[in-house]
């Protein structure tokens, strides 16, 4: 019998292998040897791998737990301030960093302090942190990584690929989707493009409502001529994911969106048939 013919009663799906002393064990062949090391695990500037698979869940459980240093601080009544010397040792520019965070002209090396707070937390690292935290609050920190870490080894729990690809890292880009509309303005179609760009690079997808860029045919006060229609720039935004694409660690995506009151939403509805290169702008 083809595989055409066969009923979903005589499909067999391949088993979810979740158990297992070791997270090799509990990872397919193809999970452990292939997919982590191209896609998630760190590598330097030669393109060798820099850390493990098992190294992995602890780099994103840490990273991600260091946030609860703040917000039980908080809830304790306690201020953590922080040095720059406790910024992450390996950012390939922690002097600007320094600057970034601590106020234009400071170095790594100077005798300065600020409190931790939500919006630095990123910029510093756990193993400078915590071992310095009040011993509540470092305590529910390393509970929280252990917890995390825990979850992620057995698959109870994976996040979503930013973050194994970004935890700890010098962009700390943890979100997988962005909305970021282009304006009815040639500076502002372009400047959302390059944006987009920069998100696609560290692993994120895009979504657009083009809606709000005026029909074909309208008139361009500006120039005196006629504008070209959302269309033609989402074929700009298409060719651009798909060149961005080319050297990340995995397909850039977008999603665009028109509103039915849209003169050219039947032109939308329709392009993605005849014209295969916006195949990545209306997916």
């Amino acid at each position: 019998m083809s595989r055409a013919n066969r009923s979903a009663d005589e499909v067999t799906l391949p088993v979810k292998r979740t158990d297992g002393d070791t997270l090799e064990e509990r990872l397919t062949a193809n999970a452990y040897d292939n997919i982590l090391p191209a896609r998630y695990l760190r590598k330097d500037s030669d393109g060798e791998l820099v850390e493990s698979q098992e190294d992995l869940f602890e780099r994103v459980a840490r990273n991600v737990a260091l946030a609860e240093a703040v917000f039980e601080a908080d809830r304790q009544d306690t201020e953590i301030t922080v040095t720059p010397d406790q910024l992450k040792p390996d950012h390939p520019r922690r002097d600007d960093l320094a600057s970034e965070v601590f106020g234009k002209g400071t170095a790594v090396q100077d005798d300065a302090e600020i409190t931790l707070s939500a919006y630095n937390v990123n910029k510093f690292a756990y193993e400078t942190v915590v071992p310095e935290l009040p011993g509540e609050v470092r305590g529910h920190v390393e509970e929280t990584a252990n917890s995390f870490r825990e979850s992620m080894e057995k698959l109870s729990f994976v996040p979503n690929s930013p973050t194994l690809m970004n935890a700890g890292d010098e962009l700390q880009q943890l979100s997988a989707c962005f909305v970021d509309s282009p304006a009815d303005d040639i500076d502002d179609i372009h400047e959302t493009a390059k944006e987009a760009a920069q998100v696609f690079q560290s692993g994120g997808g895009m979504g657009y409502a083009f809606w709000k860029l005026r029909p074909y045919g309208d008139a361009v006060g500006s120039t005196g001529g006629i504008a070209s229609g959302p269309i033609t720039f989402m074929r700009t935004y298409d060719q651009m994911c798909e060149t961005i694409a080319q050297g990340g660690a995995r397909r850039g995506a977008q999603m665009g969106v028109m509103r039915v009151s849209h003169p050219d939403v039947i032109q939308f509805i329709h392009a993605k048939n005849k014209d295969v290169s916006l195949a990545h702008s209306l997916r």
